[in-house]
């Protein structure tokens, strides 16, 4: 599994460990190419119930899905929202 880290972070490194100017180190870290990335965003289901039943609604989109099967096992299989990604395992 690769390592992703903030270009930013990499040249106070560096400048920091080798003792170079920070316009010295951003230009190493500059010419490195860059990955194509999505930050993670971790969410947990949220249940709730009403007058229509039960539902459980992403603790990061704040939207909400009703079990097709109407039942709590909902939430042990879907480890991912279905709306914005966010991947559910409560995580920050």
């Amino acid at each position: 599994m690769s390592d992703y880290i903030k270009r930013e972070d990499a040249v106070l490194g560096i400048a920091a460990f080798l003792r170079f100017t920070q316009p010295m180190a951003r230009r190493i870290v500059d010419e490195i190419p860059s990955a194509d990335v999505v930050e993670q965003k971790h969410g947990e289901w949220i249940r709730s119930v009403d007058e229509l039943g039960e539902a459980w609604m992403c603790s990061e989109c704040l939207e909400e899905f009703i079990p097709a099967d109407g039942t709590d096992e909902f939430i042990s299989y879907v480890h991912y929202c279905p709306n914005c990604g966010a991947r559910m395992d409560g995580d920050s």
